[in-house]
């Protein structure tokens, strides 16, 4: 786990599919990432989670006072070489403009770059 001022993150899990699923078919953050895409369905979630849970990191994002599930944020290693990265961050529309997103990127960057030696995000 890793903890931060308002949220803490875990490693996403099989337990998670649903609440991912609630996330991949929010239609408000498909349109701010450029993407259209009709809903899926859970077996396709479940197919992406067979596919790619190994792949970067991933983390579900937790609220610290209520350990309710407000968000997701995933990061993946662009070039090993030059240590550069992506970062990704996902939040249920209860959660928005709530100061998790700050918590998390200030949290996972402070991560990044001092206990992974990363370099760029």
């Amino acid at each position: 786990m890793i903890k931060g001022r308002h949220v803490y993150l875990k490693p996403l899990n099989k337990e998670d599919i649903d609440f991912m699923l609630e996330l991949v078919n929010d239609q408000e953050i498909n349109f701010w990432e450029a993407k259209n895409e009709f809903p899926i369905a859970k077996a396709k979630q479940i197919e992406w989670f067979k596919n790619n849970l190994a792949k970067g990191y991933r983390y579900i994002i937790y609220d610290n006072t209520t350990d309710e599930k407000v968000g997701y944020f995933s990061f993946k290693i662009t070039n090993k070489a030059s240590q550069t990265g992506k970062i990704a961050l996902k939040f249920i529309k209860e959660a928005r403009g709530k100061n998790y997103g700050t918590d998390s990127l200030k949290l996972m960057m402070s991560y990044l770059f001092n206990k992974m030696n990363m370099h760029r995000l």
